[in-house]
């Protein structure tokens, strides 16, 4: 018989980050003592002004985790990681480093904290 609930990993987490200020580098997964970030899901749609933006995942020692990549104007990136990426550095968070300037981004992570 199978179970109707989900099995997640005991240190999973589901994070939304709506980006609303110019600034250039902003925290979408804090950092979890002793542990390392996994992200398994990442979406990220630009609803920005400009035609073209750049966006780049970061650990807080802006080591370049994925990126940078262009996004255009209200499309989506989507990913799904079959091996999920990875913030190498231990009790570090994930930063969303964007164009400067622009400033209405949409970030979805999941994933979990592992050692």
């Amino acid at each position: 018989m199978t179970s109707r609930y989900e099995v997640h990993h005991p240190n999973f987490f589901n994070q939304y980050t709506a980006i609303t200020t110019v600034d250039a580098d902003t925290v979408v997964v804090t950092a979890l003592a002793g542990n390392r970030i996994f992200i398994t899901d990442l979406i990220v749609q630009s609803n920005q002004t400009a035609a073209l933006g750049s966006w780049t995942l970061t650990d807080a020692a802006s080591v370049t985790m994925l990126g940078p990549l262009e996004i255009v104007d209200q499309v989506l990136f989507v990913a799904h990681f079959k091996t999920p990426l990875v913030n190498q550095t231990r009790n570090s968070a994930v930063h969303f480093d964007k164009t400067a300037g622009e400033d209405d981004w949409e970030v979805y992570i999941a994933g979990y904290y592992a050692p």
